[in-house]
């Protein structure tokens, strides 16, 4: 059972409320009820540096990803997958500059494989097995 609701009473610079007028309209809600909403909605949120995507900045990360998302830690975890390998039970996490630059230098259309097969290859050299 949700908790009764209390009358705030804010003062919000106009253009704010204009602003939050024009969402209310388009999503056919009243004002007070889109502003409850997102008070409620964004209350744990208190980052130091936030990072907000709008749908377009958000379309362009999927695009990017090549995977939709809904969360912050989704692309979290996408971006881990992609920028770290394995080998044997260890984790490699490679920063994006050294990948971009291992890219460039793949000349086969496999990259994942050139890549394993040039960790296994420097590994055996560094052992003094090659």
């Amino acid at each position: 059972m949700p908790s009764p609701a209390i009358l705030v009473r804010l003062d919000v610079p106009e253009h704010l409320l204009d602003t939050y007028t024009a969402q209310a309209d388009s999503m056919k809600v009243p004002v007070e009820a889109l502003m409850a909403d997102r008070l409620q909605r964004y209350s744990s949120f208190d980052a130091q540096k936030p990072i907000y995507f709008d749908d377009v900045e958000r379309q362009e990360l999927e695009r990017l990803l090549g995977k939709n998302v809904t969360s912050a830690t989704e692309v979290l975890r996408i971006l881990e997958r992609n920028s770290s390998l394995s080998v044997g039970t260890a984790r490699v996490t490679l920063k994006p500059n050294l990948l971009a630059r291992l890219k460039s230098r793949c000349f086969v259309a496999d990259f994942e494989t050139w890549l394993s097969n040039l960790v296994v290859q420097e590994l055996e050299r560094f052992a003094g097995l090659r």
